[in-house]
C-alpha cells in the first residue's frame, strides 16, 4: 500500500487508503488504462479500518455495500498516468538492485 501512497501523492492526491479495493489508486490506474471500466459517480466506500480476517471471511460487502474500500472519488486518469509511472519506475529500481547484488556476489 505504501507504494500506492506514494504514486498517489506524487500525482497530487493526499489520501490514506491502509486497504484498497476500487479505492483511488486502483480507480485511477483504471481510469489512466480503461476507463470504459469505471461507470458513474465514484463512491467514498469505506475509510475506516479493515480486520483482514473479516475480509477474508464475510467480504468487501461487509464493510460497503458498493463493495469500495478507500474513497475513489479523487481518482483521474491524470494521477493513473503518475501512479502507473511510479511503480513501474519502482519495481525498476528494485530488480535493477537486485540484479546488481546478483553480480556483486559473483
Amino acid at each position: 500500500m505504501e507504494l500506492l501512497d506514494e504514486g498517489l501523492s506524487a500525482a497530487g492526491i493526499d489520501v490514506d487508503e491502509p486497504v484498497v479495493h476500487a479505492g483511488a489508486s486502483e480507480t485511477a490506474m483504471l481510469l489512466a488504462i480503461e476507463p470504459s471500466l469505471v461507470e458513474g459517480d465514484l463512491p467514498e466506500g469505506h475509510t475506516g479500518t479493515v480486520s483482514a480476517a473479516a475480509l477474508f471471511a464475510d467480504g468487501v460487502e461487509t464493510y460497503d455495500e458498493s463493495g469500495v474500500l478507500g474513497d475513489a472519488r479523487p481518482a483521474t486518469a491524470a494521477a493513473g498516468e503518475v501512479l502507473l509511472e511510479h511503480i513501474a519506475d519502482a519495481y525498476t529500481a528494485y530488480i535493477r538492485d537486485e540484479f546488481h547484488e546478483l553480480n556483486a556476489r559473483r
